[in-house]
């Protein structure tokens, strides 16, 4: 069932107080097998969304933190 309009506005209104933003990207099958090569997503994973959104959140923060960024931002 699809959520309702009011749902869909306080998630968004959630999102923001929270900081956060919603993306959606398509990734190709290779994406996929390159996160799972790369140890960011365990191979059983690979059909799953929400597993694949937290391997990428995860390898951006490392990334974002390795570089320093997040340390310049105070995140």
């Amino acid at each position: 069932m699809p959520a309702s309009a009011a749902d869909r506005q306080r998630r968004r209104r959630e999102r923001i107080r929270h900081g956060r933003t919603l993306v959606r990207v398509e990734l190709s099958f290779d994406d996929v097998e390159s996160l799972i090569e790369g140890g960011h997503l365990p191979a059983w994973d690979e059909a799953d969304p929400d597993a694949i959104a937290v391997a990428i959140l995860l390898l951006i923060r490392r990334t974002v933190t390795r570089d320093g960024v997040a340390a310049r931002r105070g995140v």
